[in-house]
């Protein structure tokens, strides 16, 4: 029911066979399009949802390069694959064999932080260069944090109540 109330619609977490940074793309390809396109004065509201940075951690190489090996993150201990979600690596979450540590995966996170931080900056862009620059108002939030190692819980969210996934 997420559609109702909306004149446009368009939902990407279900595009099956689609990559994560796929759907970066269409969301923002939407989002630049619309204020391309719009040029009605009425007040409208655009809602884009990203989901990054979000397991499994798999950014583009061209990002993940800004971080991996620039010694500001310690590599840290290596991390056992683990059914669920503590004590180390989801199974299901396992990024690249040989990327066994903590540090791996921050870097990994960090670089899905950067790709989101473009393309929100691509949709900041796409408003300053509409009709709607001076009248608009921006709202950016977000829906939890992430957990990356603390109290012993691996990336992800969700069960638990530490400030790691409250605060955002």
């Amino acid at each position: 029911g997420y559609a109702q109330g909306f004149d446009v619609y368009e939902q990407t977490w279900l595009d099956e066979g689609t990559t994560e940074l796929e759907r970066t793309e269409t969301i923002t390809q939407f989002g630049e399009t619309y204020l391309e396109s719009s040029d009605d004065e009425r007040p409208f509201f655009l809602w884009l949802h990203y989901v990054n940075p979000h397991t499994p951690y798999d950014p583009s190489e061209e990002a993940l390069a800004h971080f991996r090996g620039d010694g500001v993150i310690p590599r840290g201990p290596e991390l056992e694959r683990v059914t669920g979600y503590h004590g180390g690596v989801n199974k299901k979450h396992v990024a690249v064999d040989g990327e066994d540590h903590w540090g791996d995966y921050v870097d990994r996170y960090d670089a899905e932080i950067l790709i989101a931080d473009e393309h929100v900056g691509r949709v900041l862009r796409a408003v300053e260069a509409s009709e709607h620059a001076g009248t608009t108002l921006v709202v950016l939030t977000s829906d939890h944090g992430e957990s990356l190692g603390e109290h012993g819980y691996y990336f992800d969210h969700g069960f638990d109540l530490f400030n790691p996934s409250l605060r955002i």
